[in-house]
């Protein structure tokens, strides 16, 4: 939910740099399992797609449309990589 309150966040003073930058630069998003194309769209508008990583909350939510979330994405190629494996190979050091 940070993601919706980023420009309110920002009215705190006393940081070097808006909250939000902090926040885009060091956060990454997972949708964990809450498989919406307005909400994709949303924070992937507000972080951009490398700080997105695609989770789903096994075995508390088992999704049936898992696979075709992501293949129905309007995700360009390079984004959709990032988003399903690309930014977790990345942030977790699996290649």
């Amino acid at each position: 939910m940070v993601p919706l309150f980023l420009e309110r966040l920002d009215a705190y003073t006393g940081l070097k740099k808006h909250f939000s930058d902090y926040y885009r630069q060091n956060v990454y998003v997972t949708p964990s399992g809450i498989l919406s194309t307005p909400q994709l769209n949303f924070v992937l508008a507000e972080m951009g797609a490398d700080h997105l990583i695609y989770s789903i909350d096994y075995p508390y939510k088992q999704p049936k449309n898992s696979r075709t979330f992501l293949n129905n994405t309007s995700l360009i190629a390079t984004q959709l990589e990032a988003f399903s494996h690309g930014n977790a190979e990345r942030v977790f050091h699996l290649n």
